[in-house]
């Protein structure tokens, strides 16, 4: 008995394609081609059926095709997201603005600048250790150059209650002007350092907070205007703490009771502190310093 698949032999001696063929032959059609070539080898024409002799041609088209990975990683949940689904997941609305991170040797630094504390606040501590002050959202230091801005928040508060803020010099002088801010926005943290530099700070009118002023061998003054809208906590030769506006009105309009907090610290530097639109301040001049300049005025006009 001789089986090549397709045909099944019960006595009767056949001559049948090689296998080599037999191998190249595929499809339905080419099927009948080898049943076709299959010939008797006493009479040389191709044999008729009979009851002892039976032919299956498995003429059947194939099973449907089933993606057997594709159904189990769909009933596993681990399917690739669609076009739309990338997009809706990352349909978050950017930030208004980035960060503001200036620092310069020996350049002034100078501008207006509106702080987001929803910005995500650059981790700069990995490398050298954590610190219980927590990271500004905005920060403007210079060694020898000065500093005179203007700031302001943006925001909402319920979305975030303070923007902290950090400005620092060696040598050179600082003057920072707070712009007016709804009570809707959130509150600013300012935080102030210089060595040998002078700092000036106006606050706006409507301003609610409590501001903090140290040094170790500068001078402080409040000027008339911030005097008399203040009220003084605390007062040494060496430090001042008073607060500005009336606290029980910024406990109702921020219901996480947050204020704004202003801290100035310097070593050797004066520090000043008025009254926006309604304080004028005019540095003093010494005595050697004006006839110096003086000299150098009437030299320059010859």
């Amino acid at each position: 008995c001789l089986d090549y698949h397709y045909i099944y032999c019960a006595s009767k001696p056949q001559h049948v394609i090689p296998p080599t063929f037999h191998l190249h032959l595929s499809g339905p059609d080419l099927r009948g081609e080898y049943f076709r070539m299959i010939i008797d080898s006493r009479t040389g024409k191709q044999p008729t059926p009979s009851k002892d002799r039976m032919v299956n041609k498995f003429d059947d088209s194939p099973p449907a095709y089933h993606d057997e990975f594709a159904e189990s990683q769909a009933l596993r949940g681990n399917h690739a997201p669609t076009t739309c689904e990338l997009v809706l997941a990352s349909s978050n609305p950017a930030p208004s603005v980035d960060q503001v991170h200036i620092c310069e040797s020996k350049q002034n630094i100078h501008g207006t600048f509106f702080i987001d504390p929803l910005i995500p606040v650059l981790d700069r501590r990995k490398a050298k250790g954590k610190s219980r002050q927590p990271l500004p959202h905005a920060s403007f230091r210079s060694r020898k150059g000065e500093v005179d801005i203007e700031l302001a928040t943006t925001g909402n508060i319920e979305d975030a209650p303070k923007a902290n803020v950090a400005v620092s010099t060696r040598h050179g002088d600082i003057k920072i002007k707070l712009l007016p801010m709804p009570p809707s926005r959130p509150r600013i943290g300012l935080d102030v350092q210089s060595r040998h530099g002078n700092v000036m700070l106006f606050i706006p009118e409507g301003f609610s907070g409590v501001v903090h002023l140290s040094t170790r061998k500068g001078e402080m003054q409040l000027l008339p205007a911030i005097m008399a809208c203040s009220k003084v906590v605390k007062s040494s030769d060496h430090e001042k703490i008073f607060m500005v506006g009336t606290q029980n009105n910024v406990y109702e309009l921020d219901p996480s009771r947050e204020a704004s907090f202003c801290e100035i610290n310097t070593r050797k530097g004066n520090i000043v502190v008025g009254l926006s639109g309604r304080d004028h301040y005019t540095p003093h001049v010494g005595f050697w310093k004006r006839l110096f300049g003086g000299s150098v005025k009437e030299k320059s006009d010859h």
